[in-house]
């Protein structure tokens, strides 16, 4: 058997072996865990205190039954903290505290659970060497593991590594020869969680109680959690509605012996005193010290507090002040309450005594001591300080008499380091100092702190500093698309003190707690005017981007009703720019400045008073991106599901969103900021449909699968309740409702069967069968007296809910893609496949009328629960309101895209839309209409700047082509062929910019493609080329403008005279369809590239073929000379570019790219090749030179022509990103000429964009 010892040297060895965690990756709180530097002087146990409580906890440390949760709960000011030091100490002596978490509210990560699990993890794995793998393998799938839910963070961070540990059947011996040898597990873990009631938000503390206790679930380990707290409503609640025997209770203040325990720790405190001021022997003398042990009982802060205060100066006088105060308190055995007067007075009897003769004393009490007591986070001397603009002689000279009561740096043992904060010892100094007790104390109370008073002059203090310190890139990046996981850390705190990153994320906080209102040209609304995009950067780069949402919502409902019309327009500009762009600021802080402010709406107030083309100098915006008018419906595309969403839902309160997806995962987000709160795992095929539900108080959600199941959350917890299977085949739809006591849920499946389940049991409660076919969707009707099935063949089924029995069967031509009952009058709605919607009578089973939009096809549709209209979505997203009485549309919206599902907010005000196109979820205000919204989509297809780059062209899938100046963004001119045509986006100008050529189709008629050309500067159509008999895939002009060269899928090139426009040759010889083709400079020869895999180069005077070029293992896809003409470079399917020597043909270098490029090209200086396509990328074509990859290469090549790609979204130069693309404005395709950046965007316009030297990005 291995030893204790033993087992600690191996697994010591071990760690050194297979120590691979990227620690990084995971946040911890600093300070929370047990043993460190903040909290290494915090006091334990008495020797020969606590006894019989140490006993029983350690009884239950060495019981193999014991239960897994032991929870100590006592009222504030009874020790628990002390005990929980004690506890671990004696924990980790004995080598089983595997991780720890001391609570403390008022210091930011201490004060809340957002880096609780991470730091648990952190420890965890340093102690258990086996859960390291697991832990990392996580960090690598899901680097934001750190920002998801906590329920999520527990399961994947701690409880599945520890699961997934086994012991082995024989131990091994510490002397292993194998190279990575499996760490032994350890028997028993305990962790110690102290202070739960401390964590900010109820439901969080409820939500640990329940996810701790889950560790009862490991086998391999013996895992405990040893958890203090007071006993608040939500965290009695969490041990409430525990299952199974996990945990045990102590209540600390009802156990015996507390009096005893307290007299032996003022003796040892007071005997210490007493030694160190040399006073006599029987001082205190055991009547002074049994009637400070009667003021005690049972708060042991009273003690400790007592013996600071004493101990402080004059101890024989101090100990008198202290007993002066014995009658002012009450009775304590009957009272839970703390006893705060005797506590704290005779602390201000002494500040009174020197007051006397300085009269400023008490004012600067107030306000350092106001101060210090209302922070959010606790502030070290310095930030202080900086914060309230008063000297650290004069911080320290207030706070030196009431160290008794406050951690003061460099004042006694406690605390030496100047960046240590000051804190309270005890949160119940904040509740007496701002209490109604010394409020109504004739004699101290011009002690007492008005707590909105403070909280006023904080947020005053706050925006002062903010508007002193604060400006555009204050870490100096330069690099507008810098992330902030790239900026080091110690740059943040040089630039960004912790004052001011204070400042920024509490301010409006303190604003709020003051009880003030904000006023047109009032202090807050000159700050905002003048500083907003400055504080939104400096809250991403302190990592508190993803607060500014709920941030601005205290904001907006803080502001003067009567006098804030200016700045309440304000605010909601901010708020509306806040959740448009979050996401973006959060990863990159100066895109601020770029993308947020340039693709703001037109008349949004932030654009206006900081103007694009006065803040981003870099870049000379000749034409502007079309953006809305004013702020359009849409506040916040949602992303992170990596498959189409299927489903949507509204929790009942509208506070949350449920999303079903492709991907296998439920996620449920935050509707107010649009945050992902939790990520629900566990069902093994596409999720169909999301539903709401609550049974009692607590809420849950239910998902359907196409694994045959139905799976049942908490949305508290984040758990899996339980899996309700029976189903042989996919689940599709699902719906809830109340039946008398009973909460049921109804499942669709392509079974056959609707299923009724009870949703707190679990159990079957019937199954409604004879459906015949596949059933797409059910519903029930607002009373639950009705449900609807909608089925593949037509046929919609209507059911007695309560009794089972069939109702009605109602055919129609068509599938019912979804049902739903009207709120109040039980109209049914049937949505066909073929874009109709039925309207019946369900208590008659008759159709009462049939409606269908104008344009487009309905694929989705929702009740208004408030209206009782009916809202359809149609294929392109365009949004009806339409009243079902009439069929008349009341209101419509344009959604720009196109719909798979759809979920209404019961409250009729939010819209959610999932498009078929992508993967992302779209929520907009029903309030706001098209007006606002951009012009529909007209899917660009083309785009391509002449040689001379003067002029730019571009095409639309309709063929229609619009000619632009590039000096002015002017549109010259639009024109389009006189039969309706398409076009796949094949275009080209002629060198000089006079000719335009495009390819036309007749539809989608295969053998009617043409090459159209326009005079660009008349719109002239002069030829209309055929005789293709495919699909043309290129257009080129020759150099010198004399030919044009056509490509197609019927594996020809065509040769043209410019002049004549007769058709010179048709080049034979591909196998395949020719996907690409390109001049040389001279014009000599013309290189052409086929998915047969070869490169031809042909001379297009004679039509002679000259060179095939062999080698791409894949489909050649795209092909270019350079410059100078000496080499052509060839890309392919199979993600290859190839560089070939023209005089020699010779194959010079090769390179492999990320993606199939689209089309490729070399810069103007030759010195890269650069691709297009899905991700855009340079090659440097010399082995000794690479692109460059930072600043200082920027620099050092500022004389050179550095390629503009756009990839990912961004454009890119040099490798640095410089400006981020929204999903509305992500072009359908890009030109770039020289520092010029042309984007064409689905609305039909263009934007372009002149990136000016990027030498300039040095000097920001």
């Amino acid at each position: 058997m291995m030893t204790s010892a033993h087992e600690t040297l191996f697994r010591v060895q071990i760690r050194k072996i297979n120590r691979k965690l990227d620690f990084a990756a995971l946040p911890t709180a600093e300070g929370a865990a047990y043993g460190s530097f903040k909290d290494q002087h915090e006091p334990k146990c008495l020797e020969n205190t606590r006894v019989k409580l140490l006993e029983d906890i350690k009884g239950w440390v060495k019981d193999p039954q014991g239960k897994c949760v032991f929870w100590l709960s006592g009222m504030a000011g009874t020790g628990k903290s002390t005990i929980s030091r004690t506890v671990a100490k004696q924990l980790e002596d004995e080598g089983l505290l595997a991780s720890s978490f001391f609570f403390r509210r008022g210091e930011r990560d201490r004060g809340d659970a957002s880096k609780f699990f991470t730091t648990l993890a952190t420890q965890l794995a340093n102690y258990i060497d086996g859960i390291v793998p697991s832990i990392q393998k996580v960090i690598d799938e899901y680097p934001n593991i750190a920002t998801i839910g906590h329920r999520e963070q527990f399961d994947k961070l701690i409880l599945n590594p520890l699961l997934e540990q086994t012991r082995p059947s024989s131990p091994q011996s510490p002397a292993v020869s194998q190279p990575q040898p499996n760490p032994p597990l350890p028997t028993k873990a305990i962790l110690v969680i102290d202070a739960l009631d401390e964590c900010d938000r109820d439901q969080d503390q409820e939500l640990i109680v329940s996810l701790l206790a889950r560790l009862s679930e490991i086998e391999s380990i013996n895992m405990r959690v040893f958890l203090t707290s007071r006993p608040e409503l939500k965290i009695r609640m969490g041990f409430e509605r525990l299952t199974g025997d996990t945990h045990q209770n102590m209540v600390l203040h009802q156990i015996p012996g507390i009096k005893e325990d307290i007299t032996l720790f003022l003796e040892a405190e007071l005997g210490k005193i007493r030694s160190e001021y040399g006073i006599r022997s029987e001082w205190p003398g055991n009547e002074n010290i049994s009637k400070l042990a009667a003021m005690a009982v049972p708060l042991f802060i009273f003690a400790s507090t007592a013996c600071r205060f004493i101990g402080q100066s004059d101890p024989e006088e101090q100990i008198n002040i202290v007993l002066s105060y014995q009658n002012k308190s009450i009775d304590n055995e009957s009272s839970e309450a703390p006893q705060l007067e005797p506590t704290y007075l005779p602390i201000l009897h002494r500040l009174k005594q020197n007051a006397a003769s300085n009269k400023s004393i008490i004012r600067e009490f107030r306000q350092i001591v106001g101060t210090i007591i209302n922070l959010e986070s606790p502030l070290s001397i310095p930030a202080l300080s900086g914060l309230l603009a008063i000297t650290d002689k004069k911080l320290h000279g207030t706070l030196k008499e009431l160290h008794s009561v406050l951690e003061v740096p460099n004042f006694g043992p406690r605390i030496t380091s100047q960046s240590a904060p000051v804190r309270m010892l005890h949160l119940s100094l904040r509740d007496f100092l701002s209490g109604g007790s010394l409020r109504d104390n004739v004699e101290f109370h011009d002690f007492w702190i008005e707590e909105k008073e403070a909280h006023r002059n904080i947020y005053t203090k706050c925006i002062e500093l903010m508007s002193k310190t604060l400006r555009r890139d204050i870490c100096d990046l330069k690099v507008p698309g810098t992330s902030v996981s790239e900026v080091d850390q110690s740059i943040i705190e040089e630039n960004l003190q912790t004052e001011i990153q204070y400042s920024c994320r509490y301010w409006v906080y303190h604003l709020e707690r003051s009880g003030d209102k904000i006023r047109d040209g009032g202090l807050v609304d000159v700050f905002l005017r003048k500083h907003i995009l400055h504080w939104l950067e400096a809250l991403s780069l302190s990592g508190e981007m993803n607060k500014a949402a709920s941030i601005v919502d205290i904001l907006n409902a803080v502001i003067d009703g009567q006098n804030g019309e200016s700045i309440s327009a304000l605010a909601y500009d901010i708020k509306r720019f806040v959740r448009q762009n979050q996401t973006i600021i959060n990863t990159a802080p100066l895109q601020v400045y770029w993308s947020a402010l340039l693709f703001a709406p037109e008349k949004s107030i932030i654009k206006s008073v900081f103007s694009p083309r006065d803040i981003i100098p870099e870049v000379e915006p000749t034409r502007l991106p079309l953006v809305q008018e004013q702020w359009g419906a849409v506040l916040q595309t949602l992303e992170g599901h990596t498959d189409t969403v299927r489903g949507l839902a509204f929790s009942a309160n509208d506070k949350f969103l449920a999303s079903g997806s492709g991907d296998r995962t439920v996620r449920i987000w935050d509707v107010a900021t649009g945050a992902l709160l939790h990520i629900f795992r566990g069902q093994r095929n596409w999720v169909n449909d999301v539903i709401f539900y609550t049974i009692g108080a607590e809420e849950f959600v239910a998902s359907a699968s196409n694994d045959k199941t139905v799976a049942l959350w908490s949305l508290t917890t984040g758990a899996l309740v339980r899996t309700l299977a029976g189903h042989e085949d996919w689940v599709r739809g699902l719906a809830s409702t109340k039946q008398d006591d009973m909460v049921v849920l109804a499942s669709a499946s392509d079974d056959s069967t609707v299923r009724i389940w009870d949703a707190a049991s679990g159990a079957l409660v019937r199954v409604l069968g004879g459906h015949g076919r596949y059933i797409y969707t059910v519903a029930f009707s607002s009373d639950g007296k009705m449900l609807a099935s909608g089925l593949n063949d037509g046929t919609c089924m209507v059911w007695d809910a309560i009794g089972g029995v069939l109702l009605h069967k109602i055919k129609f031509d068509g599938e019912v893609k979804h049902v739903a009952f009207s709120a109040k009058t039980n109209i049914l709605a049937c949505l066909i496949s073929d874009g109709a919607v039925e309207i019946v009578g369900a208590a008659t089973g008759s159709s009462m009328r049939r409606l269908r939009l104008d344009e487009g096809r309905a694929v989705g549709m929702a009740f208004s629960m408030v209206t009782e209209r009916l809202m359809l979505v149609s294929d392109e997203g365009a949004i009806s309101v339409l009243d079902v009485a009439t069929g008349a549309v009341v209101e419509e919206y344009e959604g720009g895209r196109g719909c798979l599902s759809v979920a209404l907010s019961n409250n009729g005000k939010i819209l959610a839309l999932a498009g078929s196109r992508d993967f992302g979820i779209s929520i907009r205000e029903m309030a706001i209409g098209s007006s606002s919204s951009l012009p529909p989509s007209k899917l660009k297809s083309g785009l391509t700047v002449a040689a001379d780059g003067k002029t730019l062209a571009s095409i639309q899938s309709d063929a229609t082509i619009s000619i632009w100046d590039m000096a002015t963004g002017d549109l010259r001119r639009t024109t389009k062929p006189d039969t309706d045509g398409v076009s796949d986006g094949s275009l080209a100008l002629s060198s000089d910019g006079k000719f335009v050529a495009a390819d036309v189709k007749q539809g989608y008629n295969y053998g009617n493609s043409e090459v159209v050309v326009w005079n660009t500067a008349t719109g002239e159509l002069l030829q209309a080329l055929g005789g293709h008999s495919d699909w043309i895939e290129c257009v080129v002009f020759s150099p010198n403008d004399e030919m044009m060269a056509s490509s197609s899928r019927d594996q020809t090139i065509r040769i043209w005279n410019t002049s004549t426009w007769d058709l010179l040759h048709v080049l034979r010889g591909h196998r395949k369809a020719v996907r690409q083709i390109a001049f040389a400079p001279d014009g000599k020869s013309l290189a052409s590239a086929s998915i047969d895999e070869t490169i031809k180069i042909w001379n297009p005077a004679t039509g002679i073929l000259l060179q095939t070029l062999s080698g791409h293992r894949y489909r050649a896809w795209g092909v270019a000379f350079s410059a100078d003409g000496k080499m052509l470079a060839s890309s392919s399917g199979g993600d290859t570019i190839k560089v070939w020597d023209v005089a020699t043909w010779a194959q010079q270098q090769e390179f492999s790219t990320k993606s199939t490029p689209q089309s490729i090209f070399f810069s103007k200086d030759d010195r890269y090749i650069i691709t297009r396509g899905t991700m855009a990328e340079a090659f440097a074509l010399n082995s000794n030179q690479s692109p460059p990859a930072s600043s200082d290469n920027i620099n050092s090549h500022k004389h050179k022509y550095e390629p503009i790609v756009i990839n990912n979204q961004w454009v890119v130069r040099a490798g640095k990103k410089l400006l981020y693309l929204p999903g509305d404005h992500n072009p359908f395709c890009e030109a770039v000429y020289d520092d010029t950046v042309c984007l064409a965007h689905g609305s039909g316009d263009v934007s372009i964009l002149k990136f000016k030297d990027p030498s300039l990005y040095s000097s920001l």
